[in-house]
This record gives structure tokens, C-alpha cells and sequence, in this order.
């Protein structure tokens, strides 16, 4: 009766995770989000945990949560805007959370099982120099219906006036599962 397999589906408009039995029937919804399960990361069978990413409310960003397989105890695991990468410790004691986003570098932080943090690993320099880098920011542009806001990451040239007048160069980018642009740092590269 504990077994069966995980499925990430389209089922209800957006993809969430399911728990069936191999007779084919659900045990029961695990996820029931408004927003995108991008993967399962783990299933510690032992604790009876799922742990995967999703996007968030935001589709740049990419966050870490776990579920219990009963779908019960859903815990974000990662904080802060960004794109989040997990590692979790073989006996899911602990995670490190390595994050960046388009307006910092990130860091590297290790939490508990608890989800509270056990310090800083590691912080990345954020050694920006408008005048030798290029910066870059989010913003999101209405489509032509008004019923959503498209994502897109503006890279302003070295030494950017805004009173001045620029090429443009676009790079487009199609199809309703062809995610380019993400939250996270572009470097500092001009």
C-alpha cells in the first residue's frame, strides 16, 4: 500500500505533482499550485518526503520545497528572490541553498531540515563597476491581449545615459515551454 509512482502533469492548467498507486489510481494530489513544478528533485522514501523545484509566484525565479507523500507539510525551503540549487545531505539533516539573482551575485547558505539557517558558506562579490560592466534588470512587458506580463532582462550598455539613444538588439524566443530568462546573476561581463 506504500508504493506507486509520481507523476509531474498538466492535469488542472498547471503543472503540479500527483501520487498514484500502480493500479493507475490517484492517492492523492501533492502539490496544487498556480504556478510550475519544474522538478523532482528527491524522494526520500525512508521520511516519506518529496523534495522539487518550482518556480514560485515568479516564473524567473526557481525556489526548493518539500512535500510529505501524504501531500501534507508542504515547506518552501529556499527564501528570497532568485534562482535557488539545493543539495540536500543523504539523511535530509541538511541543504545548502546556492542562490543568485540578476541583481546579486548570491551566496551559498546551509539550513537545517527546519528550514532555519545554519550559516553563510559563502558570499559571492559583487564587484560592479559601471564603468567597466554592464547592468542588467527584469522587467516585464503586457502582451498585445493584456492578460500577460512577458518577462524580459534588459542589459543596459557600459556607461548607460538615459537621456541618450540606443540600438536595440532583441532576442526572441518561442513556444510556451521555452523559458529564457531567468532570475539570476549575468555576471559582470560587459
Amino acid at each position: 500500500s506504500g508504493s506507486g509512482f509520481i507523476i509531474r502533469s498538466y492535469r488542472d492548467d498547471w503543472e503540479n505533482l500527483y501520487y498514484y498507486g500502480w493500479d493507475g489510481n490517484l492517492k492523492v494530489r501533492l502539490t496544487d499550485f498556480d504556478f510550475r513544478v519544474n522538478s523532482i528533485s528527491r524522494v526520500d522514501e525512508d521520511q516519506k518526503l518529496i523534495y522539487f523545484t518550482a518556480t514560485g509566484p515568479e516564473a524567473t525565479d526557481n525556489h526548493a520545497f518539500r512535500v510529505g507523500l501524504d501531500g501534507k507539510n508542504l515547506l518552501q525551503l529556499t527564501k528570497g528572490e532568485g534562482t535557488h540549487n539545493v543539495f540536500i545531505s543523504p539523511k535530509g539533516s541538511y541543504y545548502l541553498d546556492t542562490w543568485s539573482s540578476v541583481s546579486s551575485p548570491g551566496s551559498i547558505i546551509a539550513y537545517d531540515r527546519k528550514g532555519k539557517i545554519v550559516r553563510e558558506v559563502h558570499k559571492s562579490e559583487n564587484s560592479f563597476d559601471p564603468a567597466k560592466n554592464s547592468r542588467a534588470e527584469i522587467i516585464k512587458i503586457p502582451t498585445a491581449d493584456g492578460l500577460f506580463s512577458m518577462p524580459a532582462i534588459i542589459t543596459y550598455p557600459l556607461n548607460f545615459d538615459p537621456a541618450g539613444k540606443y540600438p536595440v538588439v532583441f532576442t526572441i524566443y518561442g513556444g510556451p515551454d521555452s523559458k529564457n530568462v531567468s532570475n539570476r546573476w549575468q555576471g559582470n561581463n560587459p
